[in-house]
Order: C-alpha cells, then structure tokens, then sequence
C-alpha cells in the first residue's frame, strides 16, 4: 500500500505532539511518546510473528492434509492387495474342488486346468498354502505399517513413514504453538531480520519499566523540566530559533516558486534547476523542428551499409546521375554511337558496320591476291564479332546502371525508417523531460515539509516555556 507524503507528515506530526501544541503540563506526556512508540512498534512485530506462525501452521496443515490422503490411499492399496490375495485363495480352491471330479489318467494324477496349467491336488494344496502365506506376510506389513507402496508423488512409502511424515508435521505444529506462547519461537521479518516474541516482550517491558520511572519522578517531584528532543531551552534561544525556521521556511518557498532549485536526476545526468529543464525542453523542441525540417527537406544525414554517410538529396543526385547514364547508354546503343573494347579495338557499331562494309568491297576486287584475301576474311570475322561484342557490352552496360539505380532508390524508400529511432529518442526524452517536471515541486515539497514540521516543533515547544 502506498502512503502519501501528507499522510507521513500527519502520523509523524501525531506521534510528537499527539495532535495538539504540547503544553508545559504536557511535557511528560511528550516523553511518553517515543515509548509509546517503542512499545507499538513491538506490538506490531509480536502481531506479525502471530501472523506468520498461523500461516506456517496452515501451510503444515495443508501438508498433513495431504500427508492423510496419501495414507488413505495407502490404506486402499492395502485392502487392494488383500482383497486381490483372498481371490487368489478363493480361485486355487475353486481349481481344487474342479480337480477333484475330474477323472485323472496320468501317473502324476495331474490335469490341465485354466488359468493354471497342469496340477494335481498336491500342487494345488501347495498353491494354497503359499498364497495362504502370502496374505499373512502382507497383513502382517500392512498391520506393523511396513508395507510399502507407490503412491504418486509420494514415491514408495510405508504406512509407518507416511504417519511418521503426519506426526513430525503436527509436532511441528504444536512447537510453533508453544513457542508463539513462550516466546521462544524465531521467524525472519523483512527490513528486521530474525526475532522472537521473547525480545519484543522485554523491549515493551522495559519501556513500560522506564514510563513507570518517570511517573515516579513526577510523583516525587524529581522530573527536571526540558524539551524531549531538544534539551534544556530558553524562551529567548528558542524564539530565535523559531525566527530561523521561519526564514527557512520562506526561503525554500520562494526558491521553489522561482523555479531556481536544483535536483539531480539520472535523466538529466546532473543538477538542473526548473527553468533550466524548461529551457532544455524548448531547446530539445527546437532541434526535433530542425531536425524534422532536415529529414523533409533530404538534408538529414544518415549512415547505411551501402554508402557509409550520405543525405536523401545526395543519394536522390547519385539516382538521377544514373538514370542520365543509362539514358545516355540507350541512346548511344541504338544510334550506333556505343563504344566499347572489341577485337577491333574501342569502335562503336557504326564504324564495326563501316569496317565491314570497307572489307566487302575489298575482297570484291579481282586483282586482290590471296594473302590479302585472308587477311581481310581475318579482319572482316573480328567485324562480325566486334558487332555481336558491343550488343553485349552495351546490355550489360545497361544493366548494371540499372541495377545500381535500384539499390539506390532502395535505400532512399528506406531512409526515413533509419531516422525513425532518432525521432524517438527525441519523443522519449521530451516525454520524460515533461514528466520530470513534476519532480520539482514533489522533492521540494518534502523540503519544505520537513522546514514546516521543523518549525512547528520549535512553535509547540515554546508552548512549554512560561513567559
């Protein structure tokens, strides 16, 4: 359960001055608190070891719960197996009474009987002696508790463990009982440890010893008259303590009104005051405009596999460059104007047609002799070639730019998702930033209260000073 900060103050302000400005007649009273304390404290722990021996008594009753069905399923096995022997008896004398109406014509006087095979009235006697014998040794078990079993989740148990198991839990039980009652019995409280009833019981008998102590002093005449907490104080030096607090007080209120108190705070990553969050939130608004503006505008810059750091408008050039190439390439292909490295060397597929076109009319002339003639079929195949070459070049050509344009225009479709993280990082620390805003007056209040209460101490205890 959460307790406000309002509510802390309030059980803090009752338990000093119960409420009301103590008064001189009060005094004592004051003294009483911190045992009355004391001893609420120690009732509290005694409740809570109560509580918690009533549960482990509980958690031991459910396991002897449990511990008694398997003993009752034990107990049912056992009755299983007794049942099961006794029909075991019941059947080898039913064999017996069979066999004795039948003719028998072996020399071992035996016959063939179902569910028993070949037996004779001796066998069958022996039969009914050792399952006699049988059921004996397991009524005997089952009656001492020896006889053991496989209970699930028990494992294989004996009537004898499994009241051994029921009677350690109830002694548990009843320890936890008695020691609840003597105070001897020990359970472990969070943010306490391991205690006792016993050292509770003497913590509240000794403040109720040292409460009767001051009693008498009253009653004697003997109680000197101080301030509990504070000790021995004069009006003057009080008064002028009180004026302090009052300052105090005024002071961390106007701090905090001005916005001009600083907290340290992990977001932050170090001290900060109001005024200066609020200006790191306009700043952070600023910058998240700015770099909005940049991501719109293809100036963010980002960093991708493909390129390393680059912007959109960079890469959009990088794409538009490519698309000027290729159309460049296309043009020069189908105007014959592409060049590239063939076998006659860097020609275009103009002069590859032109060198063949020469060739032909070359080998037309009849007075060319016959090395000539192979030299210009030798030139004219790398014509040919060179032809078939620069189609080729020039399609992959093509296809390489386009597949470089791709990629590019790829990683543009995706560049706004690599900002993404930027924009929530940005939203993320707005958010917590406007969050951390209430941090302020939620630390300074504690601040303040604990001036306030100060205060209001030093004001109730000048009630206790005449004059």
């Amino acid at each position: 359960m959460r307790i406000s900060l309002a509510a802390v103050l309030a059980i803090v302000a009752a338990a000093l001055f119960g409420g009301q400005p103590a008064r001189a007649l009060d005094i004592v009273a004051a003294e009483m608190q911190p045992l009355d304390l004391e001893i609420a404290n120690a009732n509290l722990v005694l409740a809570e070891i109560d509580r918690q021996a009533q549960a482990r008594v509980q958690y031991l009753s459910a396991w002897i719960t449990w511990w008694t069905s398997v003993k009752e399923m034990a107990t049912e096995t056992g009755t299983k197996m007794m049942k099961t022997l006794d029909e075991r008896i019941e059947q080898i004398q039913k064999a017996a009474g069979l066999l004795s109406q039948l003719s028998v014509e072996s020399p071992d006087q035996q016959r063939s009987l179902p569910g028993f095979g070949w037996n004779n009235t001796a066998t069958l006697a022996q039969l009914a002696y050792t399952a006699q014998q049988e059921k004996e040794k397991w009524a005997k078990l089952i009656a001492e508790g020896k006889a053991s079993w496989h209970i699930a989740a028990a494992g294989w148990v004996t009537g004898e463990m499994i009241q051994g198991q029921i009677d350690s839990l109830q002694q548990q039980i009843a320890d936890i009982n008695q020691g609840v009652r003597d105070g001897t019995w020990t359970t472990f409280i969070g943010g306490l440890g391991w205690v006792k009833g016993a050292d509770y019981r003497g913590k509240i008998a000794a403040a109720e010893e040292r409460k009767a102590a001051i009693r008498k002093l009253v009653t004697d005449g003997d109680y000197e008259v101080v301030i509990p907490g504070l000790g021995p104080r004069t009006r003057k030096r009080l008064e002028a303590e009180i004026a302090a607090a009052e300052e105090e007080v005024a002071r961390r209120r106007a701090a905090a009104a001005a916005g001009d108190v600083q907290i340290n705070h992990p977001l932050i990553g170090t001290y900060m005051t109001l005024n200066q969050l609020r200006d790191s939130l306009a700043e952070g608004e600023k910058a998240y405009t700015v770099m909005k503006a940049t991501v719109n505008d293809g100036l963010y810059q980002f960093w991708v596999v493909e390129l390393g750091w680059g912007r959109r408008i960079d890469l959009e050039g990088k794409v538009s460059a490519l698309e000027a190439t290729i159309a460049n390439i296309q043009a020069a292909a189908e105007g014959g104007e592409y060049r590239a490295d063939t076998p006659l060397g860097w020609v275009t597929r103009k002069e590859a047609e032109a060198t063949l076109e020469s060739i032909s009319k070359q080998l037309a002339n009849p007075a060319l002799d016959q090395k000539g003639r192979e030299y210009l079929a030798k030139m004219m195949e790398k014509a040919q070639k060179a032809l078939g070459e620069i189609q080729a070049i020039s399609a992959f050509d093509l296809l390489i730019n386009a597949m470089e344009k791709n990629k590019w225009s790829a990683v543009i479709t995706g560049l706004l998702k690599l900002a993404r993280t930027d924009f929530e990082k940005r939203d993320l620390e707005r958010s917590q930033k406007e969050k951390l805003i209430a941090e302020y007056p939620a630390e300074m209040a504690v601040s303040i209260k604990q001036a306030e209460a100060w205060l209001e101490r030093l004001r109730a205890a000048r009630e206790w000073i005449p004059g």
